[in-house]
């Protein structure tokens, strides 16, 4: 193989056998779900610990192996449950386990932090947060995510959450390029929430039209007292993703499971001309899912392993005819990405083509990766990378784009789409890549806007007291 699979599983250390066990990953040590006060925060899982980020949120959410087919370049799930619950309520779908069987991949769990009332839960936005987003469940579930990804050489990975867990999954899913896939079981975002991704997303949202607890037509959650913000309507949530994934429309077939002695029916939405798949489950039913039904969850699961095939799988297919096809990809020209900083109430991290850009309002602080300057014809491993211009945060950042998605001058959202730097490989090509991480800080300053500071970088260790966005994509 063109990637060393072994060396990579080593992140996960000594996984248990296949399917078997439901023992924590033995990380450093396991631990018991952890209570921390409103006035506690992750001081003593510092991150000059001698555990990786990853690793100590695999640890800190006791992250489990449920069924594992243990080969690479096959899809990953992890399952988030909802709040007070843990990680068996997976045991409440009849053939989930089945469905990843099929697909020879891997099913994990983790179990969320208890609060200040010894309830479990996730702090989303619309959600649970019962404990005012302290401390920040995303930054972690976004280390692991990472650390999931790579360690079992993913093809894909896909979210599959409950109630609360479903909300931090879309959340997740919205801030972090290395999901593939998300599938929200009863949860909702909040009514203000804006999904900045770029990159097409596999979506399957499940609401009923009888939840009083996350309602259907919209509202606010109240937990234990607690009122949320207004969080969006199923229709409204759905409708976030569809517009991401660019779909032009929708059909409509009735749809209805059975689950244990109750019939649920309803509607089910499939959207047209998609980027990735997008599928909305509305049916009649409480805040519930339909239990023990493997018809819903071969529903729910239906695009989990429907990605395209990694660079390392169309590399082995595909090898090279000969010689001067082989020089020809050693000759793709790459170009250094330079980083300028610009300091003050607003510091900006400044990257592109051109050297000591700015200058004198941005002090020069040297190459952060390189960019191939052009890609070869017909080859699919490869992403646009484009900067992307927050005029009202006052910051300059990088994103990358699909070929499929490229729109010229139209790549960043609400934001200034300021042109393409060049590209980088979408997967991990070969040994001698690096990834490309986002790493992005927001401070308050006098004025009362946030200033949000946002760079790339291929060194982790940049990272430190930033939240880790993921990976872009992979440097040559």
């Amino acid at each position: 193989m063109s990637i060393n699979w072994f060396r990579s599983i080593l992140l996960i250390l000594a996984l248990p056998a296949c399917g078997k066990s439901q023992k924590a990953m033995p990380l450093k040590s396991s631990t018991n779900m952890t209570k921390v006060s409103k006035s506690e925060s992750f001081d003593k899982f510092s991150l000059t610990d001698t555990l990786a980020p990853g690793e100590l949120a695999a640890e800190f959410f006791q992250l489990k192996e449920r069924y594992s087919a243990r080969l690479p370049n096959k899809p990953v799930v992890l399952y988030i449950h909802g709040y007070n619950g843990d990680d068996k309520q997976v045991s409440l779908h009849g053939n989930l386990i089945g469905e990843i069987q099929s697909r020879q991949g891997t099913l994990l769990t983790v179990s969320g932090q208890l609060n200040s009332i010894g309830k479990s839960f996730w702090n989303a936005g619309a959600a649970c947060d019962t404990d005012d987003g302290n401390p920040s469940h995303k930054s972690m579930l976004t280390d692991l995510i990472e650390y999931v990804k790579q360690g079992y050489a993913a093809s894909e990975l896909t979210l599959i959450g409950l109630s609360c867990g479903a909300s931090i999954s879309m959340e997740l899913a919205c801030e972090s390029i290395l999901v593939d896939n998300v599938i929200s079981l009863v949860g909702t975002i909040p009514k203000a929430y804006s999904c900045l991704r770029t990159e097409p997303l596999g979506t399957v949202i499940v609401n009923g039209t009888l939840d009083k607890i996350v309602n259907y037509n919209g509202g606010s959650i109240v937990l234990d007292g607690k009122k949320f913000p207004e969080h969006k309507s199923a229709e409204e949530t759905v409708a976030t993703f569809a517009n991401l994934n660019h779909c032009k429309g929708r059909s409509q077939t009735p749809a209805s499971y059975q689950a244990n002695i109750l019939n649920y029916t309803g509607s089910k939405y499939e959207y047209d001309d998609c980027l990735r798949p997008t599928k909305f489950l509305s049916l009649e039913m409480i805040h519930i899912i339909p239990l023990n039904a493997p018809s819903f969850d071969a529903e729910v699961m239906s695009m989990v392993g429907t990605k395209q095939a990694t660079a390392i799988e169309q590399v082995e297919a595909e090898p090279v005819k000969n010689e001067a096809q082989a020089e020809t990809k050693q000759e793709i020209e790459q170009v250094p990405i330079h980083r300028s900083l610009k300091s003050g109430d607003y510091f900006d991290h400044l990257q592109g083509l051109k050297e000591r850009e700015a200058e004198p309002d941005y002090s020069y602080e040297g190459v952060s990766f390189k960019v191939l300057k052009t890609i070869p014809e017909n080859q699919s491993n490869f992403v646009y990378v484009i900067r992307c211009h927050n005029q009202e945060g006052q910051d300059h950042f990088l994103i990358t784009i699909d070929a499929t998605s490229y729109k010229e001058g139209q790549n960043c959202g609400p934001y200034q789409d300021e042109g393409k730097q060049g590209y980088l490989y979408k997967n991990l090509n070969n040994n001698e890549t690096q990834a490309v991480y986002n790493c992005k800080i927001k401070t308050e300053v006098s004025s009362g806007v946030p200033n949000v500071n946002t760079f790339a970088t291929t060194d982790l260790n940049e990272c430190k007291g930033y939240q880790n966005l993921g990976i872009i994509g992979y440097a040559p």
